[in-house]
């Protein structure tokens, strides 16, 4: 019985215990508030000592106005914009853009899978030699 759960791991289970005991005493239970709860109560820091909640009336929370949304700008034509665009996009410098091409289409080739043949066998025989 020298190597035992108890012997071997004695102290180090005794110290976890003590460990989770001392958390449990401190943040405490659904019914006992637990040693902080309790000091923040005494020293009158904490929500428990502040005033009690009180909603606003419902007249305070009416909207008396809808909220005013902003129109937004509709396109306008801009001729220093529509000069930008020709001299950057389709620029005289570069002539005419190309046309669009068609789409190619894409034949599979096969895949050579001869390197695989005869790749599993055994590099060793375990069958019995026969003479």
């Amino acid at each position: 019985m020298e190597d035992g759960l108890l012997t071997t791991h004695g102290k180090k289970l005794l110290m976890i215990g003590l460990f989770l005991w001392f958390v449990a005493v401190m943040i405490g239970g659904e019914d006992d508030p637990g040693l902080l709860a309790q000091q923040v109560d005494a020293s009158g820091n904490g929500p428990a000592s502040a005033a009690a909640y009180e909603p606003a009336p419902q007249d305070a929370m009416k909207v008396t106005q809808p909220p005013s949304v902003a129109p937004r700008p509709g396109r306008q034509d801009d001729a220093a914009l529509d000069a930008w665009y020709a001299a950057s996009g389709a620029g005289s410098d570069r002539g005419t853009p190309p046309e669009p091409q068609a789409p190619q289409v894409v034949v599979p080739r096969p895949v050579d899978e001869s390197h695989l043949i005869n790749d599993t066998q055994p590099l060793v025989v375990a069958a019995p030699e026969v003479r």
